[in-house]
């Protein structure tokens, strides 16, 4: 049995019902949906009975975070463990465009090198943005796969649409609630490398994925996405807490040094530059004092 993870927050209800109707499998034995609702005010009411029909509905009444909500549904889905054994999870969120087909393309990519691989920690699609342009996921030098596996393997793979075997989350345990938003996929992912298994991205399987409110590029080039002030925050002060976790000191300079530059460009960008950098302030200071959770009102 697999689950497929689905996070949203306060979304488009058409386009999340096109997501849940694109997804949706009549053959349970094949997998399951599980909709995870972090809206402040529930969409239950908003989802057509068909749609809703289609999917275990969750929901703590209020914004937890991704890495909370991943949680919540992992566990739930572990409890139904006695029905049918877990082989693994697919995570999305609301900002992808996914097809039925390309989630058995990706589990049949996933089922094939496993065969010779095994210590796979997570497959993920490549991602491209609206225009087509493909997200920079750093690869990683590697000897040990040929390319015939039709895989890279990167420092961290984006958590949506990517494929985790249950014995990896057995293995690593659960997500970072700490970090509740951004980099929260990142940290998983250097868990797993510390751990010896491989963050893989399948060369066969390409998605598109909307992030932030717009991009900036140049010579045609996506460079980064241009996101909320508030997310500046948690940007900046999970840098420094997962550099903290792991020990790192390169890591949080060269980021840090990198998003204050994108911030920058950001406020310019959207004119308001002084509200960016209080967040990205506040984020130092909560940081370095080692504050996590959803920042307070």
């Amino acid at each position: 049995m697999k689950y497929l993870i689905l996070v949203t927050y306060e979304p488009v209800i058409s386009h999340l019902e096109k997501v849940i109707l694109s997804l949706y499998s009549a053959d349970e034995t094949e997998f399951k949906i599980i909709l995870f609702d972090n809206s402040e005010n529930s969409i239950r009411e908003k989802l057509s009975q068909d749609c809703f029909s289609k999917v275990h509905f969750l929901s703590l009444g209020e914004n937890v975070g991704l890495a909370k909500a991943y949680n919540s549904c992992t566990d739930y889905a572990f409890s139904l463990e006695d029905d049918a054994p877990i082989d693994g999870f697919l995570f999305f969120d609301q900002d992808s465009h996914v097809s039925k087909s390309q989630v058995v393309q990706l589990i049949s990519h996933y089922d094939r090198i496993s065969k010779e691989i095994d210590n796979i920690g997570i497959l993920g699609a490549s991602a491209v943005d609206l225009d087509g342009n493909a997200y920079n996921m750093k690869e990683l030098p590697v000897q040990s796969l040929g390319s015939s596996f039709s895989a890279v393997e990167c420092e961290y793979v984006m958590s949506s649409f990517s494929f985790i075997p249950a014995e990896t989350i057995r293995r690593l345990g659960l997500y970072d609630e700490s970090l509740f938003i951004d980099l929260v996929d990142s940290e998983f992912c250097f868990r797993a490398k510390k751990s010896g298994l491989l963050n893989l991205i399948s060369t066969e399987v390409v998605f598109t994925h909307e992030v932030g409110i717009k991009n900036v590029s140049l010579f045609g080039k996506r460079l980064f996405a241009v996101s909320s002030p508030l997310r500046n925050y948690y940007q900046t002060r999970n840098v420094i807490l997962v550099s903290k976790k792991f020990g790192w000191i390169l890591f949080p300079t060269k980021l840090l040094a990198r998003r204050i530059i994108q911030f920058t460009i950001s406020g310019l960008v959207s004119r308001n530059l002084l509200l960016r950098y209080k967040y990205m302030l506040m984020g130092l200071y909560h940081g370095v004092i080692g504050k996590g959770g959803k920042l307070d009102p």
